[in-house]
């Protein structure tokens, strides 16, 4: 039975149109009737190069007022839990970029509300449907690397990457370190169980003294190490700023018989002329070999993003149409933010911390403490 396009609603424009235009065009079964953007050229915009005449509204508000089943949140990490709220309050089924939140107690607020109301909250982790990375879980789940034993992450940002808005925990390098380890930490704890323990060596001075929307830092820094014992094997993960023009992002898996590495992105200083994502299998004392990885019609011809992107958006809309429940229910979201607040608690106390936590840290209460007096820093502790 056909079932009609999902009425798909947008807030957060700039980040949503670099991110999911090209998919949003690929997918017959969504269609966007409305978008919202603090900066409504960025809306106008995109509102053209849709050619579904989009209602352009004022604020989430005014969007909720027009024809929409669903609603793909793409704002910046400061607004996304009151956006979010606003919009599971109406029940209606929400996609976001993830984390929900800088604070466990609003992540834990969001995924109750979902579970209570039965709406859909759906984390935006495409990672999860990159056609790479699910080739390496396979290979994983197969055992043709054997037992696990090391996960090493890579990820490098540019030094003259935009820096995110907002307040001290969601701006600056800190919110791209937020973002970017909390990635790594989702991937890790796929490929290699929930984490149990963490040490980590992050410089909290830096993190605290980074200035919203003005300086930005001419050098490239000691990287953020993050050390975790999950309950299969261990992972490393190195997050810095570079002074290379492109980021990089890269994964490279132990095992008992062998090893793989995965190269999503790589940067100018460490070009590949390979096309990426390029997956690579070395069993022991054998030559590496790369891995083919299986495309669906007609994704050989689109780009990594496009495919993630894609098979994402298609699996939400999936579950809004038959009201199915969706590949996470938000525990994988917790569960690494709830990860990443444990490496500041490793880093502010110098020891190993112990997982699950027993108690939700006060990251801006950290941070303020390594500030120096110079940024007046609302506690988060409820």
């Amino acid at each position: 039975m056909s079932l009609d396009p999902v009425r798909l609603g947008v807030v957060g424009c700039e980040v949503a149109r670099a991110s999911y235009h090209e998919a949003i065009m690929n997918l017959p079964e969504a269609r966007v009737t409305a978008l919202t953007d603090d900066d409504p050229r960025y809306a106008r915009v995109w509102a053209r190069q849709l050619g579904t005449r989009p209602a352009i509204c004022a604020d989430i508000s005014d969007l909720l007022t027009k024809p929409v089943d669903a609603i793909l949140v793409t704002t910046s990490l400061h607004k996304r839990p009151l956006a979010i709220a606003q919009i599971l309050q109406a029940g209606i089924p929400v996609l976001s970029e993830a984390p929900f939140s800088t604070t466990l107690e609003d992540t834990d607020e969001l995924l109750a509300h979902s579970k209570k109301a039965g709406v859909i909250l759906m984390p935006a982790i495409i990672h999860r449907f990159d056609p790479a990375f699910l080739k390496l879980i396979q290979l994983i789940n197969e055992g043709v690397l054997g037992t696990l034993q090391q996960t090493r992450c890579t990820r490098s940002i540019p030094l003259d990457s935009d820096l995110m808005e907002g307040d001290i925990l969601s701006g600056g390098w800190n919110g791209l370190l937020m973002s970017a380890a909390y990635q790594s930490v989702d991937v890790c704890s796929w490929w290699n169980g929930n984490p149990c323990s963490i040490s980590a060596d992050l410089s909290l001075e830096t993190l605290a003294g980074v200035s919203i929307g003005g300086r930005r830092r001419n050098k490239a820094d000691t990287p953020e190490i993050l050390l975790i014992t999950h309950l299969n094997s261990r992972s490393t993960h190195q997050i810095n700023r570079t002074h290379a023009v492109r980021p990089e992002e890269r994964y490279f898996v132990i095992g008992s018989k062998g090893n793989a590495e995965l190269i999503v992105s790589a940067g100018a200083s460490a070009a590949t002329s390979a096309i990426l994502p390029r997956l690579t299998v070395q069993a022991l004392g054998k030559p590496p070999q790369s891995v083919m990885v299986e495309l669906e019609e007609p994704e050989a011809d689109y780009s990594s993003n496009l495919r993630r992107s894609r098979r994402m958006l298609h699996h939400y809309i999936k579950c809004v149409q038959r009201m199915e429940t969706p590949y996470d229910n938000g525990h994988s979201v917790r569960t690494a933010l709830e990860t990443v607040h444990a490496s500041y608690l490793s880093a502010e106390e110098k020891h190993k911390v112990s997982l699950p936590l027993r108690r939700n840290p006060d990251i801006s209460a950290i941070l303020r403490g390594h500030s120096s007096g110079l940024l007046a820093l609302p506690s988060t502790e409820k």
